[in-house]
């Protein structure tokens, strides 16, 4: 209600579990940005094996390993059930090294939200420009 940027870090792999975060930003008009982790499933099982349970790769994090089984079911998941631009502003997709991959819908969010300094460190080419309504009138 605050209009303040938000983050679920979360491995929201269906559409019911995204539903009702994607239902509270829309009560709020508030955009919503998916970004999707394009990261080969080998990738993922050696990450996961590398976890120790003690260090956590960032603060919050969960540092024990989950069981493989389950790492490629969120996997597959996650390739099955991606988020679309029917159920959000814009989709991120960021490769295995970490660049972006692929955008769909940037053009949909307001500058602020692309001129986030999270977002422009994780972007190798800029957004197309927008005009953001209902604000000071600039554009990126």
């Amino acid at each position: 209600s605050r209009r303040l940027l938000t983050v679920v870090d979360a491995t929201n792999t269906r559409w019911a579990y995204r539903d009702p975060l994607i239902s509270r930003a829309r009560r709020f008009d508030v955009p919503v940005l998916a970004v999707v982790m394009a990261t080969p499933l080998e990738v993922c099982q050696e990450r996961n094996a590398d976890r120790d349970g003690v260090f956590a790769p960032y603060p919050g994090a969960n540092a024990a390993p989950i069981p493989p089984t389950r790492v490629s079911v969120l996997h597959y998941e996650t390739r099955k059930e991606p988020p679309h631009l029917r159920e959000v502003d814009a989709v991120l997709t960021i490769d295995a090294a970490g660049a972006a991959a692929e955008w769909h819908g940037a053009d949909r969010l307001p500058v602020e939200v692309l001129a986030a300094p999270w977002l422009a460190d994780t972007l190798d080419a800029p957004a197309r420009p927008r005009f953001v309504p209902d604000r000071i009138g600039y554009a990126l």
